[in-house]
């Protein structure tokens, strides 16, 4: 009688999904979080339950060996976010969780960029009040020249025209998908240029969230790959402090953008990572490397070569081994 073969062992769902959750209680982190107010202590209590969803980088070998190193840098310097490409930092669970529990976006109607305190959350017990402009300084995305230039002062802080009433119409154009296009539905492996496509993964990841299975193209997602693609500024601070206030909104969400606000802890001057520290590893950073986009199914392997997926394929594949690269 042949062995019969044992069925492989299913990781657990949160790894499954590509998050993360810390074992550790709040009781063990090494910076305790204190003199939160009632309001904040009730969110600290939703945050240290929620998984945290890991950041990527981009790989620079796998970029050089797909050849479009170049391009991203180009595409993203298009829109501002160049900066965004030197972000690698861990993340910490103590610094999300108050900052997210803090973290308020005073968004009126008509929002100006320098509208004082508008933009609020405390680090490691120091409280902090911004507008666009500071945020966006003290995240070291522009200088003081930048922001008086009229680039920036236009620079993108909502849907702009075109895209606002033509995007349906991008769509049709930029992808194979004869479908309508549909924020919840739509996939980036529809897109017919492999350069977005990489791109997008970033921005899933890091800007959303989202789990490796996931290829739906967001409209905000689908924003930023059109404003690169015209050379449209997008105001970073703004764009991303709406993005923070969704995690407190949205109960289901994971804890996001984790290694941005660990940038953010080192630019304020209340971490220094060259320096012992007790803040609990919640991830690191995640290398877009080849593995990884070809498990993603932006990329296949033909020979020792890899190439893009043609528009319309793809999806998440099977974890087997390959040959790659070294991705040191």
């Amino acid at each position: 009688q042949p062995r019969k073969r044992r069925a492989p062992v299913q990781p657990p769902i949160r790894s499954r999904l590509g998050l993360n959750k810390s074992t550790m209680s709040p009781g063990e982190w090494g910076e305790p979080i204190t003199n939160l107010t009632r309001a904040q202590q009730d969110r600290f209590n939703t945050l240290v339950n929620r998984p945290v969803a890991p950041c990527k980088c981009f790989h620079a070998p796998t970029l050089d060996h797909l050849r479009i190193a170049r391009e991203v840098e180009q595409l993203f310097s298009a829109i501002g976010w160049g900066q965004y490409l030197t972000i690698n930092y861990p993340t910490f669970e103590e610094l999300c969780c108050e900052f997210y529990c803090s973290f308020e976006f005073i968004r009126n109607e008509y929002i100006t960029l320098d509208e004082p305190e508008i933009i609020r959350f405390r680090l490691k017990g120091k409280h902090y009040d911004f507008s666009i402009n500071e945020f966006n300084l003290t995240l070291g995305f522009v200088s003081e020249d930048t922001i008086a230039s009229g680039e920036y002062i236009n620079s993108a802080i909502d849907y702009t025209r075109p895209f606002r009433t033509e995007y349906i119409d991008i769509w049709r154009e930029w992808s194979t998908d004869r479908q309508v296009y549909n924020p919840s539905q739509s996939k980036a492996s529809e897109l017919k240029d492999p350069v977005l496509k990489v791109i997008h993964r970033f921005l899933a990841h890091n800007f959303s969230g989202r789990k490796d299975s996931s290829g739906t193209l967001t409209k905000a997602e689908f924003y930023f790959l059109w404003c690169m693609r015209n050379n449209v500024k997008v105001n970073f601070g703004c764009w991303i402090a709406t993005q923070m206030e969704s995690v407190i909104h949205k109960q289901n969400k994971p804890i996001i953008l984790g290694s941005l606000i660990t940038h953010l802890a080192i630019r304020l001057g209340v971490l220094d990572l060259d320096k012992e520290h007790n803040f609990a590893l919640a991830r690191e950073i995640e290398p877009l490397d080849l593995r990884s986009l070809e498990r993603m199914g932006v990329i296949f392997k033909v020979g020792d070569v890899y190439q893009f997926t043609p528009p319309g394929e793809g999806g998440p594949r099977p974890r087997v081994p390959t040959t790659a690269p070294s991705t040191d």
